[in-house]
Parts: structure tokens; sequence; C-alpha cells
């Protein structure tokens, strides 16, 4: 676990923190109710207490961006139209000939010709503006995974506090800077390619030229978040707990991947046989002459097919979602 230290030891700019509104003795319950969620392959003995009881509060930096931007944009701009050609499948006969027989041109309906659709690009300049108040931005590399941060926190202004900090990614004014010249370049752009689209069917290659950038200002925001981890069969299992929404994530353990999956294709593979069951069910009573041997056919094959779907896609699919759980 990293220590605490004071924000001016880090960063040079404004920086303001959150404290935590979640009270540690609450944790208890809400790792309970997460617990109580993941149905009934959760083992017994995990229970709130145990999954919520090695938590630290860290402090994860955030870049919070405002600018002002006016630039010039130029870029093509497509207005698509309607043209009548020659069928290219018939060559204008409107029919084709096979060795001797002669068959109706299936792309135009025998009329020798066809619609299609053109695009006419034209360059196309303008002015664009932009305006970022208060974006937040991670400014760390871990992950984050217990919903997203609350925008509406109460902040501070850090003087002496020391705090437990994850390594931002950036912590120095021209980094800050270079941070809030991006964000407002980035809204530019999008503005620019969003009123070339408005001005026809298409636009593509969308430039920002001459940008102004105004009133740029870069602060840190260190949001409070619970981490830790918690143990089972062998495994660390990282936990995570929002200090203002109380949200929680934490990793599954793999009895309970193993669980899911043996139950999932335990299921698939009924459904996909009583599928099957039906399918073959009615295919072979509209037929006359049904042997037992017909029957022990479509039996043999409903139950390959059921096997092969269910191990072969169904399972490797479900492991890979699993996985990133």
């Amino acid at each position: 676990m990293m220590s605490s230290i004071q924000p001016s030891q880090i960063f040079s700019i404004k920086t303001t923190y959150s404290p935590s509104s979640i009270n540690e003795s609450s944790f208890a319950q809400i790792g309970q109710n997460w617990c109580m969620s993941q149905g009934k392959h959760w083992p017994s003995e995990l229970t709130g207490n145990v999954v919520t009881k090695n938590l630290k509060l860290l402090h994860y930096p955030h870049w919070v961006v405002s600018g002002n931007g006016a630039a010039l944009w130029d870029g093509s701009v497509g207005r698509n139209y309607n043209e009548v050609e020659l069928c290219s499948r018939c060559s204008g006969r409107g029919s084709i000939v096979i060795g001797s027989s002669r068959s109706t041109c299936s792309k135009c309906n025998g009329s020798g010709k066809v619609n299609v659709t053109k695009t006419l690009w034209r360059r196309e300049q303008g002015t664009v503006l932009a305006k970022v108040q208060g974006r937040v931005i991670e400014n760390f590399s871990s992950a984050v995974k217990c919903g997203d941060r609350v925008l509406s926190a109460n902040e501070y202004v850090t003087d002496s506090n020391a705090l437990s900090i994850v390594p931002p990614s950036g912590s120095t004014p021209s980094h800050a800077i270079e941070v809030a010249k991006n964000t407002v370049m980035g809204d530019l752009k999008r503005n620019a390619e969003k009123i070339a689209r408005g001005m026809g069917d298409q636009a593509r290659d969308v430039n920002v030229l001459n940008a102004n950038l105004t009133e740029l200002d870069t602060r840190v925001w260190l949001y409070p978040i619970y981490e830790g981890y918690y143990s089972h069969e062998g495994e660390n299992l990282p936990v995570q707990i929002d200090g203002i929404s109380g949200v929680i994530w934490a990793k599954l353990p793999t009895v309970v991947k193993d669980g899911r999956l043996r139950e999932a294709r335990r299921n698939w593979f009924v459904t996909l046989l009583v599928i099957g069951a039906v399918i073959s069910y009615f295919s072979l009573s509209s037929s006359r002459n049904v042997t037992a041997q017909n029957w022990m056919i479509a039996g043999g094959v409903t139950l390959a097919v059921s096997w092969f779907i269910t191990w072969c896609i169904v399972l490797p699919t479900m492991r890979a979602i699993q996985k990133n759980k």
C-alpha cells in the first residue's frame, strides 16, 4: 500500500480533493449486498465483511479542464444524387443468356437500367467555436471499475492534508496546459465535423485551422476510492468502492465463474436439444415413410449439433466474457 503524502509534493498546480462521504462501518453491508446479488454459486464463507476488510482509502487524480476555442475549418462535403446507368450485370440488355436459355436480369428487372447513388464532393469552409467548462479527465493509468465519478462531490483546496495518492500521468503546469489545449482542440475538431456533415450527406478530410485558444485552465481533482483485495482459495481478488457513491466492484473468484459456466453449459445444451427435437419431429412427421432408423439418425444429429454448439461456440465465448469480470 502506498503511504500518505502532501499533494504539493506531487503537483505544482492548483489541487483540490473530495473527502469520502462513505462511513467505513458501512463497508460490510455494502459488501454483503453485493455478495447476495451474485447468485447461487457464491461461496457462503465469502461474506461482506470478508470481501471488504482489507480496503484502504486512495485518491485518484483527475484533470478538471476549462477553456474556449475559435478557429476556421475546411473539408470535403459530399452530397448524394441518383443517376441512371446501364445494368452492369446484363450490360443493358435486360436479360441474361445461359447456354440455350434466356432469363430476365434480376438486378434491373428486365429494364436494362439501374439507379446508382453517387456523391458529389466539394470543398467547404467556415468558422467553428468550442467551449469546455469543468470537464473531468482521468489522470492515471490504472483501471477504476466501480462506476462513474460523482461530479457533484464536495471539493476542498488542499493545504497540508496528507493523502494516499495514486501516481498521476502528469503533474506539471506544462502538462496541464497541454491537456487543456488537446481537449479544446478535440472539441473544435468534432464541432467542425458536425457542421460539415450538416451541410451535406457526408464529410471527410475536415481540418481545423488558425485556432485561437483562450481562458485555458486546468486543475487537479483528487477523488476518493477505497481499494484493496479479498482472498479465496489462493486467489487475491481486487475490490473497489467509490468513496462518494458507495458503488462497489470486485473481481469474481474462479469457483463462481466455473459454476456459472457449468450452469450455462447445461442450459444451452438442454435448450438446443429441445429445439433440435422439435425441428426433427415436424420434419419427419411430414414424411410418409419414416422408419425407426430415420428417428435414430435425427436424434444423433440433434445430439451432435447441440454438443458442438455448446462446447465449441457457446463455452469459449462465455469464458472470454468471464475472463474480464
